[in-house]
């Protein structure tokens, strides 16, 4: 019997670890995803967030849950609607990103107690928590690098939105005209033996 019990600590603890690698794997190819597809990535949250603003309404309608987790949750998704409007350039240290971080805390720590005082099943618990707690904020997290590769007119210019300002139109036509006249400028610092060979 103790080879068994050895096999199975083993066997469970390789599970432990190559379910870990799956989740990891998968939080890369979401984040390269909204990396790639940054507009996209916006839209996806844009709606999952306005799902999830509605199940906390719903949750306050029709069930029994105690309206003070479910208003603080409700104001911590609300709160992430605030810096929206400026993704993917999300600043860590606005006071949105602040206020929004604070109130995730509250909100997890309020259902945290909720949950523990309450008997529901550990599947029942984590999946509320991935869909109504968790999900959004995860969001965020895997689309942080999309600020480092995207460049500074970003999506709005690209999509024809109109979002960018005077100062990033401007400073994206002087990027265009140096583009066009790069062609007059490189030949002329080259010495004429390489500019043939090329």
């Amino acid at each position: 019997m103790w080879l068994f019990s050895i096999v199975v600590w083993v066997s469970g603890y390789l599970i432990l670890v190559f379910g870990s690698l799956c989740v990891a794997c998968g939080l890369f190819y979401l984040a390269e995803f909204a990396e790639e597809y940054s507009s996209w990535a916006k839209r996806l949250i844009t709606h999952s967030l306005q799902l999830v603003v509605l199940i906390h309404v719903l949750l306050l309608i029709f069930e029994n849950f105690p309206p003070k987790c479910v208003l603080v949750g409700l104001a911590a998704h609300l709160s992430y609607f605030l810096f929206l409007s400026q993704f993917p350039f999300v600043e860590l240290l606005s006071k949105e990103v602040v206020v929004s971080c604070t109130l995730c805390a509250v909100n997890n720590y309020l259902w945290y107690y909720y949950f523990q005082d309450s008997y529901y099943t550990t599947f029942s618990i984590l999946s509320f928590f991935f869909l109504n707690v968790w999900l959004i904020p995860l969001a965020y997290f895997l689309s942080l690098t999309v600020k480092d590769s995207a460049l500074p007119f970003g999506d709005a210019a690209v999509d024809g939105s109109g979002g960018s300002t005077p100062k990033q139109r401007r400073n994206v036509s002087i990027f265009r005209f140096l583009q066009r006249k790069k062609a007059d400028f490189i030949p002329t610092l080259m010495p004429a033996g390489l500019s043939k060979q090329i």
